[in-house]
């Protein structure tokens, strides 16, 4: 299992991490970054617990979820902070977001939005 511990924002450096406060704790979930990502499938309460993420991040779309999938799993762990959905550039990214955020605010989560690298 690639648990990862708690990651300080300042400790990582993926092309397409958001810029959270300094000293936030980000979990980053499903990127092609072997060793500085968590796989979706090692998404667990006692993970999310260990971690105690400030924002979880992960890719609009990728091998093995979906940002939906993503927002379903959190919210059956129980986790109620800030979700960082990085995309590609949308034809209507507005309407991506509004989706997202419909599904998340029903789990009590909080869904932004960034440009992939």
């Amino acid at each position: 299992m690639s648990v990862i511990h708690a990651i300080k924002a300042h400790d990582i450096s993926v092309n397409s991490a958001p810029e959270p406060r300094h000293g936030a704790v980000l979990l980053p979930i499903g990127f092609d970054a072997p060793g500085l990502c968590l796989a979706f499938r090692d998404l667990t309460v006692s993970v999310l617990a260990l971690a105690a993420p400030d924002v979880v991040a992960a890719p609009l779309i990728s091998r093995d979820f979906d940002a939906l999938d993503l927002l379903d799993r959190l919210g059956s762990l129980n986790y109620r902070g800030r979700v960082c959905i990085h995309a590609p550039k949308l034809p209507n990214r507005q309407v991506v977001l509004r989706e997202l955020r419909f599904a998340a605010h029903r789990k009590g989560i909080t869904v932004e939005m960034t440009d992939a690298a």
